[in-house]
């Protein structure tokens, strides 16, 4: 099977090229080791990514004897990190947090072997390269955390991996929708980059970001100069504010060609 080369922040990453009916089923999921920072053959056995303490990415499991389609069954060897969700699945995992456990992790602590900032970049950084790579939504449904797979699919995995960011405090508490604020996070840097991966790759593409992000501006002075309620113009606001057209500011109008309403009082409220 022939693989692609990709040269990321987190170091050189290869995958298969894929068709349309395997990527079409594929999830990516996050989790820790729960062991040490050493990467170890053993842990190597069971991802298909392994980040070390560094931020870097260490190729496990072959990803390509995960994929299950029409024609073909998963092969022998696959990577086993999900239970009863293995197929189509890949699996990147942090190595840390071995003596975490999950009571002490809502008081705030983390264990010897806490994830560190670095290990976050390098996880968000190896799932946005595959999701822009194969075209997986970043969904809590497509990319979610080991525990989610309970919480939202309703597969139980006995495991709390990755629910809380030491680093960035975020505990382990679950939200109505089966979301952790971890994973969430975990979720929109990864959108984040798959955004700019994907402008990086079609000079065009923040051209027509940005034509967008002007009807966005264009409709929340609208509402606010109709005199609409707050929540109508705050949820034009919101959407407005996600990833890709986060990364423009009014500014970038002006230098591209003034909407007229740059300096009108409250549009921006």
């Amino acid at each position: 099977m022939k693989h692609v080369e990709l040269t990321t922040t987190a170091g050189k990453l290869a995958i298969p090229e894929l068709d349309s009916e395997a990527t079409s089923k594929l999830h990516l999921t996050w989790h820790w080791s729960a062991g040490s920072y050493r990467v170890t053959s053993s842990l190597l056995e069971h991802y298909h990514f392994v980040i070390d303490k560094h931020g870097k990415v260490r190729h496990g499991v072959p990803l390509e004897l995960n994929i299950s389609t029409r024609d073909k069954p998963r092969d022998p060897g696959y990577a086993r990190h999900v239970l009863n969700a293995n197929s189509n699945n890949i699996g990147i995992a942090a190595a840390a947090m071995g003596d975490a456990q999950e009571h002490l992790a809502r008081q705030g602590e983390y264990g010897k072997w806490p994830m560190t900032q670095a290990q976050l970049a390098g996880m968000t950084e190896v799932a946005a390269q595959i999701c822009a790579q194969y075209g997986i939504p970043v969904l809590p449904t497509r990319v979610l955390g080991h525990e989610e797979w309970d919480s939202i699919h309703g597969r139980p995995q006995d495991r709390w991996d990755v629910n809380c960011i030491p680093h960035l405090d975020l505990r382990p508490y679950l939200n109505s929708d089966g979301t952790y604020e971890s994973t969430n996070y975990l979720r929109r840097q990864t959108a984040k980059r798959v955004a700019e991966l994907h402008v990086n790759s079609d000079p065009g593409e923040r051209a027509r970001q940005l034509a967008v992000f002007r009807e966005f501006v264009e409709l929340h002075d609208a509402a606010y100069a109709a005199g609409l309620p707050v929540e109508t113009i705050r949820v034009i606001k919101q959407l407005r504010q996600l990833p890709p057209f986060s990364t423009f500011t009014r500014q970038d109008l002006t230098t591209a060609g003034s909407t007229g309403n740059e300096d009108k009082p409250g549009a921006d409220e």
